[in-house]
């Protein structure tokens, strides 16, 4: 919300770039690369240390539990999946920041910053893929429904049952058959 505040101010707004393909600022260069780019970094760190607290607590409640198991490979695939999307938005920042002193070329740089963006943009996405079971046995469903091009329909009745319980009042209980 604050870099939305930052940004309405007229000397700090941002114009699009037909020559480089980008946003530019157009009043204090420096004062606006300093606020994005801190506060992102800031939001990141944030973040990751909730991921940390969040591992941590998982842990403390399984020491407290009969089973003696602290940490499990679940545990260690969440917080591999943290780790990356932290590194990958870490790197894209310092990119924006600092490729152009790399790589002189604009266009080169800007292709780079772009392809790069994109990536992060769907890396979260990819690693819930990769990383939870239950998303990939869904996706794999949806996508052997499609191909297959048919599909089980079956037809469901619901029928209400009346029994008597313990203390003698009447009630009734939902069954459903699939046929």
């Amino acid at each position: 919300i604050a870099l939305f505040i930052f940004y309405l101010f007229p000397s700090n707004r941002l114009e699009f770039s037909s020559i480089n393909y980008g946003w530019n600022y157009t009043g204090n260069k420096s004062l606006g690369y300093q606020i994005e780019n801190k506060s992102v970094l800031t939001m990141l760190v944030i973040s990751f240390i909730c991921y940390l607290f969040i591992i941590g607590k998982i842990m403390y409640m399984r020491g407290l539990s009969s089973s003696g198991i602290i940490i499990t490979f679940s545990d260690m695939k969440l917080l591999v999946q943290a780790i990356i999307n932290f590194i990958t938005i870490t790197l894209l920042e310092i990119c924006w920041y600092q490729l152009s002193g790399i790589i002189t070329d604009a266009e080169l740089n800007l292709l780079a910053i772009n392809y790069l963006f994109i990536f992060v943009s769907g890396a979260n996405t990819l690693l819930n893929f990769f990383f939870i079971k239950e998303v990939r046995r869904e996706v794999k469903t949806i996508l052997i429904c499609y191909t297959n091009g048919k599909q089980n329909i079956t037809r469901t009745v619901v029928r209400r049952i009346p029994f008597r319980d313990r203390d003698k009042n009447m009630s009734t209980k939902t069954k459903i058959l699939t046929e």
